[in-house]
């Protein structure tokens, strides 16, 4: 009897210390989700969108300068900005430059034009499914006094032609580089004709 009491006290301490696990080794079960809801996710371990970058403004958004060498050869600036979203309100410097081997005796011509134009590819967007964020095309007219400025001894033709009206139809388009450096190309009617350079927008 007393081999058999021994016996059956060596089985219960044994099944008494194999029934408890250590703290390191227990494992908590993960709640079930109530009324279908997941569990939250740890935000450590949930991957984030990088930040999207600003969107670049569109060309026709705010008021621009445009600047740069023209043929004649010359120079030429002006400035637009915006009205209602289709229009502009423009006003530009014209400097040209007669050499004396073309017959024109030498002579500087300096004009300013005010006008306006119609942005064309805006009102495709307005009417049409086109996307005009970084290339826009105008199409006015500008007016203005001239100035012709003799560097020699002017002629009696040149005396009489040393004020002239300026009458400027023109067509310029611009575009926005991979380097958003936005750039442009005008033709007009009035000398110097062919103008380029940068635009710049200022303002809001």
């Amino acid at each position: 009897m007393r081999r058999l009491g021994l016996l059956l006290l060596l089985l219960s301490l044994s099944s008494a210390s194999g029934g408890v696990l250590a703290p390191e080794a227990q494992v908590l079960p993960t709640p079930p989700p109530r009324d279908g809801v997941p569990p939250p996710i740890d935000p450590v371990d949930e991957e984030l969108d990088p930040p999207r970058p600003d969107p670049v403004p569109r060309l026709s958004s705010s008021p621009r300068l445009y600047g740069g060498p023209a043929l004649g050869p010359g120079l030429f600036g002006a400035y637009a900005a915006p009205q209602l979203n289709v229009f502009t309100q423009e006003a530009a410097l014209y400097i040209d430059y007669d050499p004396k081997f073309t017959g024109q005796g030498g002579q500087l011509r300096l004009g300013l034009g005010v006008g306006g134009s119609i942005r064309l590819l805006q009102v495709l967007e307005i009417v049409g499914d086109f996307d005009a964020d970084r290339i826009d095309l105008d199409a006015g007219v500008r007016v203005g006094p001239a100035f012709d400025i003799p560097f020699f001894s002017p002629t009696g033709e040149q005396r009489t032609r040393a004020f002239s009206v300026l009458f400027d139809p023109f067509v310029r388009g611009q575009v926005r580089l991979g380097s958003n450096r936005v750039v442009f190309a005008e033709v007009g009617a009035s000398e110097p004709a062919i103008r380029g350079g940068l635009s710049l927008g200022i303002g809001g």
